[in-house]
Formats: structure tokens, C-alpha cells, sequence
């Protein structure tokens, strides 16, 4: 099965070469498109890497020969212009070589350039994206993952109605529909969910979710019914209900994890990290995996989504009360974490490396920004004041805040 999997996305990705390449994308660019999405990262690890040689991405924007990327202010850490901005927009045509200059350009300014101009290309990207799709049959992901980041339900349910899935994105309906029905206040059947007591915990529940962060309203948490967090560890942090873990299990050793688990109602994996577990019969019974929606909703060009997101989503499937977040700052103020403690198991190298070098490694911030923005934003959750004071940026604001830091997380 792992193996069909596999050879599925390796079809999938030679399909979209074809693709790019029949609508008029040159074969420097097409090569770069396959170092950005080869689901296979361990054969791009050292030279090869597109995110960690920005020439790669530097020599694919401008073999597409638009009159502007060749300029220096381009592809500098400086924001463009508004008569720069203007220049670019007007030299844009809705075709598929615009598409991926785009995607191009917006990842080179992701992780090397500015994070202002990133968002500035990312806009147009998507609106890009989405009039191509307009006009065409068949559905495309990132189409649909652009309309989600411009909250654009009714778009996504009526491309539904009139068009087609991929044969090779077929598999993906179910998310998007289920995406659909929580963005609409539909609740989910969750009948496939019954296999786990998790459901009893969370189904009609007030839920609170506790980020990393300091926050004023963590004190509330006796008022909700579910106490949530990630990465609860005992003896390090504060007891909680339910509790998801993904990256920790490998930096602090599986055998520190689960041990943790008699501390807690019910423990969430992710599932890449699931199978280092060695669970007792009891253990098992109160641990599940995760499934990974949101590396299909969003934009994960080479990133994955932040824990809390994940989180959210996977709470809004169960069909709760009320959820209630707290304790998260999307990387923006001086102090990330309210302990020191939470760092204790990082990677060396993370240790030493700005949030914003780290961010741009592993994550795409607008996507992780966005996606909760929008949950928010349609009434699904509610926040305390510290979130509320972030959450309701906008994307630029967001983009320039992240620019300013210059903090590591110790």
C-alpha cells in the first residue's frame, strides 16, 4: 500500500510536468517545479536543495523572461515599490507559465528574500491561480488551496458542482468536503471516529487549546470541560486532558513520551512519528493518529503545518461545543515560549537560529497564519486577547511583523 502510494505521486508529479511543459513552461523552469514538489526530499539534501541554494530558484524566474525579474530589486531584501508593483502586475497574463513564475518567485522570497514581497507574490498567485481555474475542467489543488487561503467557500463548492477531480486527486475529496462542511457550521459524521474513546472526550464539549505561549487566559482553563495542548511531557507541564505529539517524540525519545501518557485521557500522533511507539495494550487503547488534512489544504511547498493548526482541525472533525484558543503568538513577540523548559529538547541548531531562519526551514507561516485566521474569522473558534491582538493582521502586517524578528527561541 505504502508502495502504490508512492509511485501514485510519482505519476501524479510526471503528469504535472507534462502539463507545465504543453503550456509553455521552458525546462529550466520544469526542473526546478520537480526539485520543489518530488515527494522524495532525501535525494535533495545537498546541492540540489531549493531550499538551501537560492540561485537554483533565481536562474528558474528569470529563464521565464518577463521584463522585470531580471532587476536586482527583484529578488532584494528591499519592498517593492508601489510603481514596481504596478510594473509587475501589469506585465502578468492569466496563462500557466505566469502561474509558476509566480510560485517561483514567491518561495524564492519565502525563504531567502522578503517575507513583504513573498505575500505580495502570493497574492497574485493565488488570484492568478483561481481565474485559471475558471476556465478549466479539470480541478487543480493548488487552485482550490488558494481559494481556501482567499476564504472563498462558495467558489470551491461550486467548482465542485462542475468539474472533475484528477484521477490522481480523487483520494483528496473527502478532505476538501469535510473542510467545507466545518469552514460552513456543517457537523461531520463521525461514525469513522466512534472506534475511539476520543469522541466521549470531545463531542459537544467546551474545549480550550493551550499554546507554548504566555497568556493571561491559560488561568481560565478550569471553566472549559477539555483541557488540550501539544507535547505534554509529565513533569515538565501543567496537566491537560488531551495532548497531540509529533516532532517531540523523535527529540526526546519515544520511551519519555508514552510514559507520559498515564498523565493524560488520550494522546494524538501524528502519523509518520505513531509507529516509533511501543505501546503497551493500555497505552494503545487511549493513543490514536492523526490524519494529515492540512498537508492537503494548504500550500506545503517543502513545509509543514505548525502543531496548533493541526490541532484545531483535528478537534472541529470530533463536532465540539466550543473551542476556545490561547497561548500562541505565530512566532511574533519577543518571548515564544512561557518556559524556558520547551526549548530543553531542540536541535542544537535550532537553538542557535533566528525564528525567522527557523520559520523559514520548516514552515510556511502565511499558510499556518492564514488557515487559523479564516477558522476564526467564519466563527468556528474563539480567542483570548493575545491571539485576537495577532490573528486580526492583516497578511501584510503579519509579513512585516515576522520580518522584524530577530529573536532565537531561547
Amino acid at each position: 500500500m505504502i508502495y502504490k502510494k508512492k509511485i501514485k505521486k510519482i505519476l501524479k508529479l510526471f503528469n504535472d510536468l507534462i502539463y507545465n511543459f504543453t503550456h509553455g513552461v521552458n525546462l529550466y523552469a520544469l526542473y526546478v517545479d520537480l526539485l520543489i514538489d518530488f515527494p522524495n526530499k532525501r535525494l535533495f539534501r545537498e546541492y540540489l536543495n531549493v531550499k538551501a541554494n537560492k540561485n537554483i530558484l533565481i536562474k528558474s524566474i528569470r529563464s521565464l523572461e518577463y521584463d522585470f525579474n531580471n532587476t536586482n530589486q527583484f529578488i532584494g531584501l528591499n519592498h517593492f515599490t508601489d510603481n514596481f508593483k504596478n510594473t509587475i502586475e501589469n506585465n502578468l497574463k492569466v496563462n500557466w507559465k505566469t502561474i509558476i513564475f509566480l510560485k517561483h518567485s514567491m518561495l524564492y522570497h519565502l525563504w531567502f528574500g522578503s517575507l513583504v514581497n513573498c505575500q505580495f507574490l502570493r497574492n497574485l498567485y493565488r488570484k492568478q491561480i483561481i481565474s485559471f481555474q475558471n476556465k478549466q475542467k479539470i480541478l487543480n489543488l493548488n487552485a482550490i488551496r488558494a481559494a481556501i487561503e482567499e476564504n472563498q467557500i462558495q467558489l470551491i463548492k461550486s467548482w465542485i458542482k462542475k468539474k472533475n477531480f484528477s484521477k490522481f486527486d480523487k483520494n483528496s475529496s473527502k478532505v476538501i468536503l469535510n473542510y467545507l462542511k466545518i469552514i460552513s457550521h456543517e457537523n461531520l459524521d463521525t461514525s469513522a471516529l466512534e472506534k475511539s474513546n476520543m469522541i466521549n472526550l470531545v463531542k459537544n464539549k467546551r474545549i480550550i487549546i493551550i499554546g507554548p505561549a504566555d497568556d493571561e487566559e491559560i488561568n481560565t482553563k478550569n471553566q472549559y470541560d477539555v483541557c488540550v495542548s501539544a507535547n505534554f511531557l509529565s513533569g515538565r507541564d501543567d496537566k491537560v486532558d488531551i495532548s497531540y505529539y509529533g516532532n517531540i517524540i523523535k527529540n526526546v525519545g519515544a520511551k519519555k513520551v508514552s510514559t507520559s501518557f498515564k498523565d493524560i485521557e488520550f494522546a494524538c500522533v501524528t502519523p509518520e512519528f505513531l509507529k516509533l511507539l511501543n505501546l503497551t495494550p493500555i497505552q494503545a487503547s487511549k493513543v490514536r493518529g492523526i490524519e494529515k488534512d492540512l498537508r492537503l489544504l494548504l500550500f506545503n511547498f517543502r513545509s509543514r503545518p505548525n502543531m496548533i493548526q493541526d490541532i484545531v482541525i483535528d478537534l472541529l472533525k470530533h463536532n465540539p461545543k466550543k473551542i476556545y484558543l490561547c497561548g500562541i503568538n505565530f512566532y511574533i513577540n519577543k518571548k515564544i515560549y512561557r518556559d524556558n523548559l520547551y526549548s530543553k529538547f531542540f536541535p542544537s541548531e535550532k537553538k542557535n537560529k533566528s525564528i525567522l531562519e527557523s520559520l523559514r526551514g520548516a514552515h510556511d507561516p502565511f499558510s499556518n497564519f492564514i488557515i487559523l485566521k479564516n477558522i476564526w474569522i467564519n466563527g468556528l473558534i474563539d480567542v483570548s486577547k493575545e491571539v485576537e491582538k495577532i490573528i486580526s493582521l492583516t497578511e501584510v502586517e503579519y509579513a512585516k511583523k515576522l520580518e522584524m524578528s530577530q529573536d532565537t527561541f531561547l
